[in-house]
């Protein structure tokens, strides 16, 4: 691992390490071109709690990536993801 990598990096990289997911949103930056891009790691999403801060943050954000996992049927996952997500507000 290089040395010069920021501090929220090596502290994502042992988080990672350790948890093997994400329990708190991490923020990190990451340059692109000329301009520096943040980017905010978020823990798996459970609609059925509702996350108090998760509808702010989401509605603040320029971007959105949605992930979903490759092994199982993708286009389900996000049909669903997407479902309930227009019954979160």
């Amino acid at each position: 691992m290089p040395a010069n990598l920021p501090p929220q990096y090596l502290e994502a990289e042992r988080h990672y390490r350790e948890a093997k997911s994400t329990r708190k949103p991490i923020p990190g930056m990451m340059p692109f071109e000329n301009v520096q891009i943040q980017l905010v790691d978020v823990p798996p999403i459970n609609f059925e709690i509702g996350e108090a801060w998760l509808s702010p943050m989401v509605r603040n954000a320029d971007a959105l990536i949605i992930m979903v996992d490759l092994n199982g049927d993708p286009l389900a996952q996000m049909e669903e993801v997407l479902a309930d997500w227009r019954g979160f507000e």
